[in-house]
């Protein structure tokens, strides 16, 4: 597919495969100078015949070199849309950016104040606490955790920004509880940092349950690492996150040259994450590809200046029926700032499905 590599944006193209006179030619950082601000011709994921995931010739990267970029089994299009969160979210929320931007941040009160601070988005104990860490233990109620059981899976820890939201929780000191924290606030619920939650994942076995509550010990944790996280609610973030559900809410059902998207959709992300692999985006635009208003299976593009797409409406009404069935209840959770800037489990859905 054409390709035109801007020099800034080189090294989201890095090992992708490009066609040069005939020959196969992967982009590496010693050759991808000779390469920009020129036509490509670039294997792309389009044309690729699978419908359930993607073969390494069309994913670009060559045998061996994919698994690097993307696990085996894993969910397509919520894994690419994740990959590209995280990074856009990463530049928006940086520590320089939001001095420039308007941002509601959360602020430590109450008893908070007596164990904990934050820096950024990120709460830990203060340094009296900290030099106590082995002695304190953390109970959290049941309510505010998701199922404790996928604590116990060996290879996989849940997503910190799905799986927990701490109201409250008791802090413990040689088994007594000495306080209890309250952390909501009219904007904010925090939840369990990732530091934490591998914590709890590798001490699964030492975790005390009941009905009222997990008593987590926190000895042998690093008492640097942050133990609780909060969304920043950012308004540079809600105006990208706008002009991004106005491209896949609606705009992309215009299109008819997948060049064309391309184009447009890499420069929207490129301006806030210049890094992000040229790869996650067209997994994300390969999902929006219909064969036609009456058959939304993803085709195996052959011209790719005649294709159909439809809006993130349609895609997700139509793809499946669980999709279909989903969505009579989705309007308002789409339309929530958070649901773009948080990064979300992967579902019963079809294969390349991703919300960006």
């Amino acid at each position: 597919m054409p390709v035109v590599i801007d020099e800034k944006y080189a090294p989201a193209y890095l090992d992708k495969m490009i066609m040069d006179k005939g020959d196969l030619v992967i982009l590496t950082k010693g050759n991808i100078k000779n390469y920009v601000n020129k036509e490509l011709q670039m294997i792309a994921p389009f044309g690729c015949a699978h419908h359930d995931g993607i073969c390494e010739r069309c994913a670009g990267y060559g045998k061996g070199r994919l698994i690097s970029y993307l696990p085996l089994g894993i969910h397509i299009g919520i894994f690419s849309a994740m990959q590209i969160i995280k990074r856009v979210t990463q530049k928006v929320l940086s520590a320089k950016h939001l001095i420039a931007t308007k941002s509601m941040m959360y602020e430590l009160s109450g008893t908070v104040l007596n164990y904990m601070t934050r820096h950024l988005d990120k709460i830990y104990f203060n340094d009296k606490m900290a030099k106590e860490i082995d002695q304190l233990s953390i109970k959290i109620p049941t309510d505010a955790l998701g199922p404790l059981v996928d604590l116990g899976f060996k290879d996989v820890v849940p997503t910190p920004e799905t799986f927990s939201k701490i109201s409250y929780w008791y802090l413990m000191k040689n088994n007594d509880i000495i306080d209890v924290i309250q952390m909501e606030q009219e904007s904010f619920t925090p939840f369990i940092a990732e530091p934490l939650l591998n914590f709890m994942h590798e001490h699964y076995g030492d975790l005390v349950m009941d009905d009222e509550g997990v008593i987590v010990s926190l000895k042998g944790f690093d008492p640097k690492k942050e133990i609780f996280q909060y969304t920043i609610i950012n308004s540079d973030m809600i105006s990208y996150t706008s002009k991004v559900a106005s491209f896949m809410g609606s705009d992309i059902a215009e299109y008819t040259d997948l060049v064309r998207v391309m184009q447009d959709f890499s420069s929207l992300v490129f301006t806030k994450s210049p890094e992000v692999p040229y790869f996650y985006m067209e997994m994300i635009v390969r999902d929006f590809l219909i064969t036609s208003k009456d058959d939304y299976t993803i085709p195996t593009v052959t011209d790719p200046q005649h294709v159909q797409f439809d809006k993130l409406s349609g895609i997700i009404s139509n793809s499946t029926v669980c999709q279909k069935l989903a969505f009579e209840n989705l309007h308002e959770y789409l339309s929530l700032p958070s649901t773009a800037i948080q990064v979300r489990p992967a579902g019963l859905y079809s294969p390349f499905f991703g919300i960006v």
